[in-house]
């Protein structure tokens, strides 16, 4: 058994927050997308992605959606 996990990749460790602001930045032509990326700290293909829509959830890190809403999950975890 695993007991001192070390992540081995940087992958999805960027701020939600900031992909917003870089995607307006993005489309409001202030920036570019490789200035933008660097400016806010996100990867240049996320921010590429994100900026054409090809993400149907923001922030999530694959193809795969949750069934569940967060509602129903959040009521599943206060009841054990």
């Amino acid at each position: 058994m695993v007991h001192s996990y070390k992540r081995k990749s940087t992958r999805g460790s960027w701020n939600l927050r900031q992909m917003e602001l870089a995607i307006q930045s993005v489309r409001n032509g202030e920036q570019s997308v490789r200035e933008a990326s660097a400016t806010f700290g996100v990867p240049k293909s996320t921010l590429d992605r994100h900026k054409n829509k090809k993400v149907l959830v923001p922030g999530c890190l694959g193809r795969h959606q949750l069934t569940l809403d967060a509602d129903f999950v959040a009521a599943l975890v206060s009841i054990h």
